[in-house]
């Protein structure tokens, strides 16, 4: 039961439920499942041992939390009104590599990708990406800029990464981050070092450098697309940017 509540992301039960049978049962104790959960119950050492004197033992930590919720969309194109051509173009770049996965594998073709949505405010722009995901039955994460930015040296680079790979233990999965010109600013217009930083996080991200970014969908929306770093249209990244016009 913990090894599928890991698997549908709900890292808190999954941890709960692990400890329980631990302790019910000694003998399904899973290291490599405990590792992945935090929720180690091998006994601790002595407290009078200097090297774990000052430590928290393992079970008394509280389960990492989720950064982002992660949602089901119901959601579809069919409730979108219009829009053909964008609905069209996402079709390409992104509902298509997954309901033909064995085509595009045999091509030599990668699962993923990224579109940039832009166009004046309250156009439909997050509900066009949240429809994607539920068109592709897909789970679907929307970053919002108080998920990210951080006060604290470091913590911005850290809570993005963690956003992606908790994207990827998702997959197939929507990440849709909205106002992404607040992330993804351009570099030549910061002076500050911390801002510079975030965008190479992100442009590593959207690389796949450490991890690899099959199957997931990668969402952005802005108003200002011009303040977003040209390095984020390069191929492989935000390739396809969609002008997403007011209602007909």
């Amino acid at each position: 039961f913990a090894q599928a509540l890991h698997r549908t992301g709900d890292g808190e039960r999954a941890a709960a439920q692990y400890r329980q049978a631990v302790a019910a049962d000694p003998s399904v104790a899973d290291p490599s499942l405990a590792e992945q959960l935090g929720a180690d119950t091998r006994p601790q050492r002595p407290a009078d041992d200097d090297e774990n004197a000052h430590r928290i033992p393992a079970q008394d930590l509280p389960p990492p939390s989720r950064i982002a919720e992660v949602e089901r969309p119901k959601v579809n194109f069919a409730d979108i009104g219009g829009m053909e051509k964008v609905k069209e173009e996402i079709r390409l770049k992104i509902i298509h590599p997954i309901t033909h996965a064995d085509l595009y594998k045999a091509y030599g073709k990668a699962i993923g990708g990224g579109i940039l949505l832009y166009g004046p405010p309250g156009c439909g722009k997050t509900h066009l990406a949240r429809a994607t995901a539920g068109e592709v039955k897909a789970r679907f994460i929307a970053v919002g800029i108080n998920d990210i930015l951080n006060m604290w040296m470091g913590e911005s680079e850290k809570n993005l990464h963690e956003i992606f790979e908790q994207a990827r233990a998702d997959t197939p999965c929507v990440l849709f981050f909205d106002e992404v010109d607040a992330l993804g600013a351009s570099r030549t217009d910061l002076k500050q070092s911390a801002g510079r930083q975030l965008v190479n996080q992100f442009l590593a991200e959207l690389d796949g450098l450490a991890a690899k970014n099959d199957g997931l969908l990668i969402l952005a929306a802005t108003n200002a697309p011009w303040h977003i770093d040209p390095a984020f249209r390069r191929p492989g990244r935000f390739d396809r940017i969609v002008f997403v016009p007011p209602p007909d």
